[in-house]
């Protein structure tokens, strides 16, 4: 129908011109769909797939014929009316009704349907004996009606449906579940339900919530979302147990604030420590953006000191200019002992000393500047004053690089830092000024690059405090030479079936630095570095400058990538490389011993995507010295299907920890899934980490029940916990967040409907 000119299109029986519209037909008593209406009514709807779609309302456009197909029609010229009788089947734009009669006022859009009524529209289906609607405001309402969500994956009954709009519904005494239809193991029951898809809510009055057919809560306002939007409210509350603890029990309200900022406060009750408040603060501009977390207990019953304990987080960083950016990251703990007793909630990892910096950068045409205050946090107070870090007060790097386009292009950057490091109570402070300058003249050509580089490094130190024995004012020149060629290969292969793009690299770095005697230089913010396959080719064996090593040695690797020809997917990669020394290395660390050996470890690391049910990573580091494996980290899953998952994980380091993980996931009945992990240390002789339990149920609703026993310190003392988790598909999740531990436990591992 196209304005108010256009007549319906319709097929079937021939109407007479003048013939006047019959009464409205009787209704039937009956309210359950026809069998045929009920297979419409769920058709098409993924009741199994755990996931909702999201479907909103699309409106109609008012030039959009109404065609209707029907056994009969009669019309009325001088009133505008018609009447379809016998399987009528009216479709206009995305709005579509089935029924027995049809009464239409072409005019208003007005129409009243009858006798076995199906209505279907993108965001909703309405099955009831009559129905009462207009199209062209998608307003109406139906008593004693059944109805379907299908972007939400909802239905239920309602005695009154009123449609207020194309995106709103009001539904009467009415039953709600996202259980699948012929089961009903969790309803809620309510007085009224407003369903606002503009807003992405569901709002709830008088609500009843049952759990297989027993009462399990009465809410008189119950507002649950029905998209990923955010909005104000109380989120779903967690409870768990444990030694350390006691009952356990969060009542999250969050508060949208703005589109581009928001706040949650979380009240705790931890029954063996007492009442923490927790809160935080989010905020997005077109400029700034961080978080804002803290929270405190005024009053520890369990506290042996200062019963006011706390901590604060504050992570920002800000977009001042095209040019300028600052980050600010704070982290703060009122004891040492706070995070390992509440860091469940805490976005503070749990680590000897927290970071506490401010940090300015500048990029502009190849320059970079950037100034930082730097201040840790100790909290292990155990640690000597030799192991506790310097502040920066200030570090300020300034950098330069372009390149000359010549016959052959030359690369040249140069850099220079200062920073004073202060530590009270160390005999040693002061200002380091450090200068770098590199030039290089890479030849590339597709196959191949070739970098001759040559770096010179000067480094002066003003020191105050400092120990009678050394020199106050120490500096040191360095230069190195660094040749580093690669090779780029690739190829064409069939990968399990699978069009799949090899490529090989191999690469060779010569690295030259002679010996300079730095005895009379103090260690700063400088360690030994960690050599891993990727860090093969950085020259200097230190992480900072307080220690540039001697060097003249090779660096080799080879490393693999197999990939999807059309997906990119990847299917495999590898890595395996090594250094050969040409000499001994003399600069160390104060107390450690020169080093002799002719070649390093040999490093490896590779990862296997299987196209049906493994994948697999590991690294490892080769002694060929010792004979034996310096370090180690294998992982392995297996998962046939979506709900199979058995995983294994085994980390070693020579001297230092050796443990393995296990995981499983895997399906015992319809309904029924085993969870367990256990992490156990081979070199400590005792369980980190072990839990068992079990999921039971699917899509609509799974409960989770699992015993954690865990280490919480570096002693033998265990905490014993219990989770509960009950999550309600639509509604949220009541209990504690035992997917997060699973997806960061157990290798692998992720749900059905993930």
């Amino acid at each position: 129908m196209s304005g108010s000119a256009t007549p319906p299109v319709a097929s079937g029986k021939p109407a007479p011109e003048q013939a006047t519209a019959t009464s409205e037909p009787t209704r039937q008593e009956a309210t359950t769909p026809s069998l045929e209406n009920r297979a419409l009514l769920d058709a098409g709807i993924p009741w199994q797939s755990c996931t909702r779609i999201a479907v909103f309302p699309q409106p109609a456009a008012e030039t959009v014929l109404v065609e209707v197909t029907a056994d009969s029609a009669e019309a009325s010229v001088v009133d505008d009316q018609a009447l379809f009788s016998g399987n009528v089947d009216l479709l206009h734009g995305h709005d579509r009704l089935r029924a027995a009669r049809i009464a239409f006022q072409r005019d208003s859009g007005e129409l009243t349907a009858s006798g076995d009524v199906l209505l279907s529209r993108p965001d909703l289906r309405l099955s009831a004996e009559q129905v009462h609607y207009n199209l062209h405001t998608r307003q109406g309402h139906a008593e004693q009606a059944e109805y379907r969500l299908p972007g939400i994956l909802a239905r239920g009954t309602a005695a009154r449906a009123e449609l207020t709009g194309p995106d709103t519904g009001r539904y009467q005494r009415i039953t709600y579940t996202t259980c699948p239809p012929g089961n009903d193991d969790w309803q809620l029951t309510a007085e009224t339900l407003d369903i606002d898809t503009r807003e992405g809510l569901g709002t709830a009055r008088g609500a009843r919530l049952s759990f297989k057919g027993v009462p399990v809560a009465y809410v008189p306002v119950l507002s649950f979302p029905i998209d990923d939007r955010r909005r104000s409210g109380f989120l779903i509350p967690s409870m768990g147990y444990s030694d350390r603890l006691g009952l356990d029990l969060s009542l999250p309200y969050y508060f949208n604030l703005a589109p581009n900022y928001d706040l949650t406060l979380t009240p705790r009750l931890a029954s063996q420590h007492g009442l923490l408040l927790g809160g935080e603060f989010r905020f997005l501009t077109l400029a700034h953006s961080g978080t804002i977390q803290a929270d405190y207990i005024h009053n520890d019953k369990l506290a042996t000191g200062d019963n006011r304990r706390g901590a604060l987080s504050v992570e920002i960083a800000s977009r001042l200019s095209k040019h300028l950016n600052s980050q600010i990251n704070i982290n703060h703990v009122s004891d040492e002992t706070f995070l390992s007793d509440y860091g469940s909630n805490s976005p503070i990892r749990q680590e000897s000393h927290l970071e506490r910096s401010m940090t300015l950068d500048y990029f502009r045409q190849g320059v970079s500047i950037s100034a930082e205050l730097q201040s840790p946090q100790t909290i292990n107070t155990a640690l000597p004053l030799t192991d506790r870090p310097y502040a920066t007060l200030p570090r300020i790097n300034v950098g330069y690089s372009n390149s000359l386009q010549t016959a052959t292009p030359i690369d040249y950057a140069l850099a220079f830092e200062y920073v004073n490091f202060v530590k009270n109570g160390s005999p040693t402070e002061g200002q380091r000024f450090d200068i770098h300058s590199r030039i290089s003249t890479p030849i590339y050509k597709p196959w191949y690059s070739i970098t001759p580089a040559l770096n010179l490094r000067y480094t002066a130190y003003r020191l105050d405090n400092n120990e009678p024995t050394r020199d106050s004012n120490p500096d040191r020149l360095v230069p190195t030479l660094e040749i580093d060629n690669r090779l780029f290969l690739e190829r064409e292969v069939q990968w399990w079936g699978t069009p799949t793009l090899q490529t090989l690299e191999p690469r060779l770095l010569y690295a030259y630095t002679p010996r300079v005697n730095q005895s009379n230089i103090p260690i700063f913010d400088t360690t030994k570095r960690n050599t891993t396959l990727d860090s093969l080719f950085l020259a200097n064996q230190f992480t900072s400058v307080d220690r540039i090593g001697d060097a003249h040695h090779l660096a080799w690797s080879v490393n693999s990538t197999s990939r999807g020809t059309q997906t990119r997917k990847l299917l495999s990669s590898f890595g395996i490389g090594q250094i050969i020394y040409l000499s001994d290395r003399k600069v160390q660390l104060p107390g450690d011993p020169v080093e002799t050996t002719r070649i390093s470890p040999l490093f490896a690391k590779f990862s296997l995507r299987f196209p049906q049910d493994i994948v697999s990573d590991a690294q490892i580091a080769w002694n060929e010295n010792t004979r034996k494996i310096t370090n180690m980290v294998l992982q392995a899953a297996y998962r046939p299907d979506r709900e199979h998952l058995i995983s294994m994980s085994y980390r070693t380091t020579e001297k230092v920890s050796s443990e393995y993980d296990l995981g499983i996931s895997w399906p015992v009945g319809e309904r029924t899934r085993a969870i367990a992990r256990w992490n156990y240390s081979l070199s400590e002789g005792r369980n980190l980490d072990a839990l068992a339990g079990i999921e039971y149920g699917k899509c609509c609703w799974r409960l989770r029940a699992l015993v954690r026993q865990q280490v919480t310190g570096t002693g033998n003392a265990q905490d014993l916990s219990f989770l509960l988790q009950l999550e309600l598909n639509g509604l949220g999740k009541l209990g504690d967040n035992i997917d997060a531990l699973l997806k960061s436990g157990i290798y692998g591992y992720r749900r059905d409907d993930d």
